[in-house]
C-alpha cells in the first residue's frame, strides 16, 4: 500500500502540465489508499484557494461495499426529469480520468478536464504540494462543477475512511447501499458503518437500502446521535424491465429516496407555484375535476414513477455491462468480493432465462485474498450445477490506476480448487490467452463471455479494444 506523499509538487512544474497525457501521468504516480487528518486539512486549503465550489454546493454521498455507481447513475437521471442539474464523483475508471466526472450523465471533455485540472493544481503547487491525486481529481470535479451549474453533487466514497477526502466537506444526504462482510478481510461491518458515519453531521439526511436488521438499527442509531435525519430505509425494488428489476432494482429504489429527498428538502419549500412532475405531486382538489382538466389529463397523462422505471435501463462502464455488439456477445463487471460476484452469477441466469445462451465462459482476474475462499468456489460450485459453461482464470497484469489493486491472485492454485469439484476451468497466462480461449468456446451469435472480478481486469478488457 502506497505512503501519503510528502512533497508533489517543485515550484514550476506546473508550467510543464498542458496536455491531457501529462495530467494523465502525473495523477498515475500520485496515488494513495492512506487518508489522514492531513488529507482534511488540504482539501480545505485547495476549496478556499479555489473559491470555495465544493462548500457551494449541496452534497450527496453514497457508500458502501456494491452498487454504488449505479446508484448514481439512476438518481442523476430520475433529476434531470425534474431538470435539476446533477454533478457525478464517480470510481473507479476504466479507459480514462474523465470518467470520473461528469453532469447529468454526461462525462467531461477532455479540454475542460485539462483546464479545470490545471487550475487546480496550480492552486496546489502554492497550498498544498503533498495534494494526492484522488484529492485533485476531487477539486478539479468541484471547478468543473461550478462552471456547469451543478445543483446537487452526488460523490461516490470509493475508500471507507474517516479520512477520506469528501469528509472535509458537510454532507446533506447519505445514503448507504449495502455493507457485508468480507471472508477474507479484517473489517467487521460495524466497523465500516462506523467509519461511513462519521461523515454524518447535524442535519444529515441518511438513507440506506441495506437488508440487515442489525446494520439499519445501528445506521439509525449513529444518526440520531450525530444529529442527522433518519430517513426510512428501502423496502421494495423499483419496477426495472426485466432482468433489471432483480439486479438493480434496489441500486434504483435508493435512487428514487435520494431525488426525493432532495426535492422535499431543498426544492418544493421554495416553489411559489404547485407543480406536477415526476417527483413533485401538489396537493389534491377538492371535488370533481371539471370538464376542461379531463380534456388535459387525456391530452396529456401525467407520467408515473412506474412508467418511467419500466423505460429505464442502466448501461454503464463496467457494471454489468452488456456489449451486445461484440461477437460473441460480452458482460463486464467489476465485481471485486463475493456478494458482487454472486450478483453477476445471478444476473447470467436471468439473461440465460430471458434468451438461452449458446456456450458460456466466465474470465476471471482477481487480486490476492479478494475473492480466492471457501464460499467462492462453492458459489461457483452451485452455479454451474444449474448452468453450463466454463472459466477461464487469469493473473492482472496491469493494475488499474487508484483500485488499490497490487497483487494478483494466484492463478494455478484456485484453477486446481475449482477443477476439483468437477467445474470445466482452464488456467490462463495472459488476459489474451484467456480471451482467445473464451472466443473459441462459445456460439459467436448467442454465446457469452464474462469479464470479471477485479476492476484491473475490466481496465485490461478495455485496454485490450482500444489497441
Amino acid at each position: 500500500m502506497q505512503k501519503e506523499h510528502t512533497s508533489i509538487l517543485t515550484p514550476g512544474f506546473v508550467k510543464k502540465i498542458k496536455t491531457f497525457e501529462d495530467i494523465r501521468a502525473f495523477l498515475d504516480a500520485r496515488w494513495t489508499t492512506e487518508y489522514t487528518a492531513q488529507t482534511i486539512d488540504r482539501m480545505h486549503a485547495l476549496d478556499v484557494a479555489l473559491g470555495s465550489p465544493a462548500q457551494n454546493i449541496k452534497k450527496a454521498i453514497v457508500a458502501g461495499k456494491n452498487s454504488k455507481s449505479l446508484t448514481l447513475h439512476f438518481a442523476t437521471r430520475l433529476l434531470r426529469e425534474e431538470n435539476i442539474i446533477s454533478g457525478v464523483i464517480s470510481s473507479p475508471h476504466f479507459s480514462s480520468y474523465t470518467e470520473r466526472i461528469s453532469t447529468n450523465n454526461e462525462g467531461i471533455s477532455e479540454r475542460l478536464f485539462v483546464d479545470c485540472a490545471q487550475d487546480v493544481i496550480a492552486v496546489a503547487e502554492k497550498v498544498a504540494p503533498a495534494a494526492s491525486s484522488m484529492e485533485i481529481l476531487i477539486m478539479t470535479a468541484f471547478v468543473y462543477f461550478k462552471k456547469q451549474s451543478v445543483e446537487l453533487a452526488l460523490l461516490e466514497l470509493d475508500t471507507i475512511s474517516p479520512y477520506h477526502p469528501f469528509a472535509a466537506f458537510y454532507p446533506d444526504m447519505l445514503t448507504v447501499t449495502r455493507i457485508t462482510q468480507e471472508e477474507n478481510s479484517n473489517h467487521k461491518p460495524m466497523e465500516d458503518i462506523s467509519s461511513i458515519m462519521s461523515l454524518v453531521q447535524k442535519g444529515t439526511h441518511v438513507i440506506t437500502g441495506d437488508q440487515v436488521k442489525a446494520h439499519i438499527a445501528y445506521i439509525q442509531k449513529l444518526t440520531e446521535e450525530k444529529g442527522g435525519i433518519w430517513e426510512m430505509p428501502i423496502r421494495k425494488l423499483a419496477a426495472l424491465p426485466y432482468p433489471f428489476e432483480q439486479i438493480h432494482g434496489r441500486s434504483a429504489a435508493l435512487a428514487e429516496r435520494i431525488a426525493q429527498t432532495y426535492i422535499k428538502t431543498f426544492i418544493e419549500p421554495t416553489l411559489t407555484n404547485a407543480q406536477d412532475t415526476l417527483l413533485i405531486r401538489p396537493k389534491g382538489k377538492k371535488g370533481r375535476p371539471t370538464l376542461e382538466e379531463k380534456r388535459k389529463s387525456e391530452l396529456q397523462p401525467t407520467k408515473t414513477m412506474n412508467m418511467f422505471w419500466r423505460n429505464t435501463t442502466a448501461h454503464i462502464a463496467g457494471r454489468f455491462q452488456l456489449l451486445t455488439k461484440e461477437k460473441p456477445q460480452v458482460l463486464v463487471d467489476c465485481a471485486s468480493n463475493l456478494d458482487a460476484f454472486e450478483n453477476v452469477l445471478f444476473g447470467i441466469r436471468l439473461l440465460h432465462y430471458q434468451k438461452p445462451i449458446k456456450g458460456l465462459t466466465i474470465i476471471i482476474g482477481a487480486t490476492k485474498d479478494s475473492l480466492h475462499s471457501e464460499a467462492f468456489v462453492k458459489a461457483l460450485r452451485y452455479f454451474f450445477k444449474k448452468t453450463s459453461g466454463s472459466i477461464a482464470l487469469c493473473p492482472i497484469e496491469k493494475n488499474l490506476a487508484g483500485s488499490g489493486e497490487t497483487t494478483s491472485w494466484d492463478v494455478d492454485a484456485i484453477t486446481n480448487d475449482i477443477k476439483l469439484l468437477k467445474i470445466k476451468a482452464r488456467a490462463c497466462k495472459t488476459f489474451a490467452e484467456a480471451y482467445d480461449y473464451a472466443k473459441q468456446s462459445v456460439d459467436e451469435t448467442d454465446g457469452l463471455i464474462v469479464v470479471t472480478g477485479s476492476r484491473s481486469i475490466v481496465h485490461q478488457w478495455y485496454e485490450s479494444k482500444n489497441q
